[in-house]
């Protein structure tokens, strides 16, 4: 079988029982394997509970248990793999559970279209997030680049999602990297920078994956002729996921060989943008407690 897809979960059921729904509305007669990371009997039981939807007949639907949240690029890992040894695909289509597309079928036939040769290695659509700020392309940023954007973060935040967005008006081409929470993925090369990603549980996966595909003169593809909608709030100031992006981004600078000065002033920037942030958030929520006095 030529293509599979992959969705991890992490306590997000009512997002996959709605994506699976719109599986069947579009008829996708592609295997489906949903990897959970949720690690809680509870959202076990109520992903389980999907498969009784009378829809879900149709799909060829499979779920897959960890014992531990695995993250971002090892849930997906599993996920390919399975796909891989048990269906044989060639292709993924690598997708989380929060995003929404009105004809999954089209858009699959429109990214496998750029999979065709020995070195392509992903594709990606436009991404629509509900703002004015699109989430894909992602563009190619040296250590001294994300020094400064740290620094001098927000304003720099809003720079490059200008720059991102003058990038998705592009007919679409090659390009570093695409977001991942929608990409069509080679799976022997997915599966192959296993050893890359080991400490990176989730942020900066898409900037590791660009550059590995960059070493290795793969090539990876915008493709803005199909769009899907990521449900998520991208704006949102999370502030709880800090050695997350912290582990990644030394993994990402370990990958580029940047020297250990650059990697401790590329840290010590990255703790400021969350100092940030911090502070933002603080502002935000007691501007809206005042608001409801």
């Amino acid at each position: 079988m030529q293509n599979g897809i992959c969705i991890v979960n992490y306590f997000s059921s009512d997002h996959v029982n709605r994506l699976i729904h719109e599986f069947a509305r579009d008829k996708v007669q592609l295997p489906v394997v949903v990897v959970d990371n949720s690690v809680d009997r509870a959202e076990s039981i109520k992903l389980e509970d999907i498969t009784k939807f009378s829809w879900t007949s149709e799909i060829n639907l499979s779920i897959l248990r960890n014992n531990s949240n695995l993250g971002y690029y090892f849930g997906n890992y599993t996920g390919v793999a399975y796909l891989k040894e048990k269906f044989g695909v060639k292709k993924v289509l690598i997708v989380n559970p929060d995003v929404s597309s009105e004809n999954w079928c089209l858009l699959i036939e429109e990214l496998g279209k750029y999979l065709v040769n020995p070195e392509d290695f992903i594709a990606g659509p436009k991404i629509n997030n509900g703002t004015r700020f699109v989430s894909s392309p992602i563009p190619d940023m040296p250590p001294f680049l994300m020094a400064a954007y740290n620094f001098f973060y927000p304003l720099t935040y809003l720079i490059y999602k200008c720059f991102q967005r003058k990038l998705s008006s592009s007919p679409g081409n090659e390009t570093f990297a695409v977001e991942g929470s929608c990409m069509l993925v080679d799976t022997e090369k997915f599966l192959s920078i296993y050893e890359h990603m080991n400490g990176v549980f989730l942020y900066e996966e898409e900037r590791i994956i660009g550059t590995i595909a960059k070493r290795n003169a793969w090539r990876i593809y915008y493709v803005p002729a199909v769009e899907i909608s990521h449900l998520h709030k991208p704006l949102s100031l999370s502030t709880q996921n800090e050695r997350y992006y912290i582990s990644s981004t030394n993994k990402y600078l370990e990958i580029l060989n940047a020297r250990k000065l650059t990697r401790k002033i590329v840290i010590a920037s990255l703790r400021y943008r969350f100092f940030v942030k911090k502070m933002i958030s603080s502002i935000i929520r007691l501007f809206r407690r005042d608001m409801k006095r």
